[in-house]
């Protein structure tokens, strides 16, 4: 799970070196603030979808790559777009990768500009608590998941 999460980390640090590159062509070039807002937002995006990883080796050890590729995924989409239905959006993982990029950056998670609707932006980016609770919550579990999916992994090994 570990060699898979530093993949993912890779993959968010490519589309980061991307948007610097871009960046650097931009009439404001380089700015100080927008490189560490789109760091942060690139290792908000890893911890967030994190989850994914140890469920979806579970699912492909136990029940083939269909499962383990479509059941997480199924589950990120579904919980990425029910994100207004729940109270605390950030405390869900699947929600929380839709959300958090929010406290970040000025977009909501519709892709529209913050300013389209402030009441609901600033309402997702005000509480940096309740950010740094989600990313612990898509932290742990992870972790979890991943104990418990090795747990699983070293029982099933024995028989």
């Amino acid at each position: 799970a570990l060699w898979c999460l530093a993949l993912c980390t890779l993959s968010n640090l490519v589309v980061f070196g991307i948007y610097l590159a871009g960046s650097a062509f931009s009439s404001q070039g380089l700015t100080a603030a927008g490189t560490l807002t789109m760091l942060l937002c690139a290792l908000a995006n890893t911890v967030t979808a994190a989850w994914m990883i140890p469920a979806g080796l579970f699912l492909t050890a136990r029940l083939g790559m269909l499962a383990g590729i479509f059941c997480p995924l199924a589950t990120q989409l579904v919980g990425g777009f029910a994100w207004s239905l729940l109270p605390l959006p950030q405390l869900f993982p699947p929600s929380a990768s839709m959300v958090i990029p929010t406290s970040f950056i000025p977009v909501l998670p519709s892709g529209e500009p913050l300013a389209a609707d402030m009441a609901l932006g600033g309402a997702l980016a005000a509480d940096g608590m309740l950010t740094l609770a989600g990313l612990a919550v898509c932290a742990f579990a992870f972790a979890a998941l991943t104990a418990a999916g090795a747990a699983w992994f070293a029982r099933s090994e024995e028989r």
